[in-house]
């Protein structure tokens, strides 16, 4: 859950070193500080891995025109509601992104910007991420003030073996919920490509590893959720939605008691 005040801890999730490209997520926590003026929007990619060409591709339209790069302040102003969400989720979307404007500062903003730039950045700060939470029991990402992280590790469609991936959670009475983000890229993750092929997966938010099976949330669920999983769980899902067209899944992990 967002700490009330604060400074930033920032982390990227990704896959171990068994190579699983796209199995990341994006892990950072506002502050109370407040910064300038929101910038135009439009989308900006860097590498391919799995996207199609990797060129430079548009994201959601918006209702005034404008560019829109990563680790940019977005303008509010000029973002059209995606025809998946209802308006509820909308409108916990720009309460959000909002908020973020307001509490983050030009300097994290950057940082955001450079870790999200490219899929070979994002793989290779995952799997450091990875090793810090092995060698924390976790307690790196549960005690630092970040959103909740979590290391899922599902069994790889093609390989057949284990892949481990650190991901932001939102915890819901027994389950976790996961949202297969990317930071706004075209095609989901792998992890839940893997997972949708086989259901079966590990789950370890502390020092404890254990079994679970994983399943897509349904549209209602999703709408009824989302407020509730950018406030409890990680903020920039709805930032990094508005990169792109794609909607961003959201799976239900539920551990085998």
């Amino acid at each position: 859950m967002l700490p009330s005040v604060g400074d930033f801890a920032v982390a990227l999730a990704g896959s171990n070193p068994t190579v699983d490209n796209q199995s990341h997520d994006t892990n950072i926590q506002p502050s109370n500080r407040a910064g300038p003026t929101p910038s135009p929007l439009q989308r900006t990619d860097v590498t391919g891995h799995g996207l199609g060409s990797g060129k430079s591709s548009v994201g959601l339209r918006l209702e005034k025109g404008g560019v829109m790069r990563r680790g940019e302040k977005l303008g509010i102003e000029k973002l059209k509601k995606p025809d998946f969400m209802t308006d509820g989720e909308w409108k916990a979307t720009l309460e959000t992104l909002s908020m973020l404007n307001q509490t983050i500062p030009d300097e994290v903003w950057k940082l955001v910007g450079e870790k999200v730039t490219s899929l070979d950045r994002i793989r290779s700060d995952g799997q450091e991420d990875r090793k810090k939470f092995l060698s924390t029991d976790g307690r790196e990402f549960t005690e630092s003030g970040a959103a909740s992280t979590l290391l899922l590790t599902t069994i790889g469609r093609k390989s057949g073996k284990e892949i481990t991936t650190p991901v932001n959670y939102m915890r819901d009475g027994d389950n976790y919920i996961i949202v297969a983000s990317l930071a706004g890229y075209d095609k989901p993750p792998h992890w839940y490509l893997n997972l949708e092929k086989n259901p079966r997966v590990w789950v370890q938010a502390k020092d404890k590893k254990v079994p679970a099976t994983s399943r897509r949330m349904t549209r209602e669920e999703k709408a009824r959720l989302w407020p509730r999983m950018l406030k409890e769980g990680q903020p920039l899902w709805a930032y990094f939605q508005m990169f792109t067209q794609r909607e961003f899944q959201a799976v239900i992990i539920t551990p085998e008691k």
